[in-house]
């Protein structure tokens, strides 16, 4: 971007200008003012004359370092606003992420209540961290395989969503189903959870708690890690089972569950220093209840 010159620039452009045209001036005075028989006026002419030339030199090198220092100015200010722009770009980016972790952290920061479990799974879907369609599958009891099943579903356009509850055994079977306004509340929706799982083969009685640390946590996983996206269930504390792999964010490693040597795979997955067993074999075993093998392993 061109800038006009500065006071100073002009000062002394116009100074320059000035007295390179008195000496000029004056040479040609002195050149008029000749005396027969002496040498002195040819040597002031001769002074003047070149002096007057350097110094109407300096304002086209003036003008000239002018521009110059005005394009340097200009590569700065650009350097600058660049390196301000990558930090608020940074800035921006990071008070971001802080808003999302604080919309997975209010599951069990805040006041625990059906809105701050609707509030997570609407920002995630939006984000991507989980498929609404599929829905997040979480614990209900620590020691327990039975699973809730939270899935978003659009009840009209000025309703917005809402959220689906199906009570799942650890093969997906439903037990049970509600809507949100069927489960009116938290309190009131695991209190029907607790009723459901009476007849099942390990009537353990829900942990509420454990549940929403469990959601909060998958979707922090999610939001950490993008291999382990869309999510479906995270076993902590290094696996998660997403609608196309069963991957581990730490390492950024996954097995598709298209590949035709599932079988295979695990065991050479088994060989890794890094692998955590316990979740991955339960990630491995989730993943064949949902996705079969097919190929030569199957």
């Amino acid at each position: 971007m061109a800038h006009p010159p500065s006071s100073r620039e002009r000062l002394v452009i116009g100074g320059a200008a000035a007295l390179g045209l008195l000496l000029v001036g004056a040479s040609w005075l002195v050149h008029g003012l000749q005396i027969p028989g002496t040498s002195w006026p040819d040597w002031v002419e001769s002074l003047l004359l070149n002096l007057g030339s350097a110094v109407l030199l300096v304002a086209p090198i003036e003008v000239f370092s002018a521009r110059l220092r005005r394009q340097i100015d200009d590569v700065r200010s650009e350097v600058r606003g660049l390196a301000g722009l990558d930090e608020r770009v940074s800035a921006a980016i990071t008070a971001d992420r802080a808003a999302l972790q604080a919309v997975f952290d209010d599951v069990v920061t805040a006041a625990p209540s059906l809105r701050t479990v609707r509030r997570a799974l609407r920002t995630a879907a939006n984000e991507g961290l989980l498929d609404a369609a599929v829905g997040l599958r979480v614990r209900v009891h620590p020691a327990a395989g039975t699973r809730l099943r939270l899935r978003l579903v659009r009840r009209t356009l000025w309703l917005g969503w809402a959220v689906h509850f199906t009570l799942e055994n650890l093969y997906g079977e439903p037990i049970a189903t509600w809507t949100e306004r069927q489960a009116r509340s938290l309190e009131h929706l695991f209190t029907k959870i607790a009723h459901a799982v009476r007849n099942t083969d390990v009537p353990l009685v829900p942990v509420p708690s454990a549940t929403l640390r469990h959601l909060s946590e998958s979707l922090l996983y999610a939001l950490k890690y993008p291999i382990a996206r869309p999510m479906i269930e995270f076993f902590e504390p290094q696996w998660a089972l997403t609608t196309h792999s069963i991957a581990s964010g730490q390492e950024d490693y996954e097995v598709v569950h298209n590949r035709p040597d599932r079988i295979s795979m695990y065991r050479h997955v088994l060989e890794k220093e890094w692998i955590d067993r316990d979740s991955y074999n339960a990630a491995y075993d989730t993943a064949d209840y949902f996705y079969p093998r097919h190929g030569r392993d199957a």
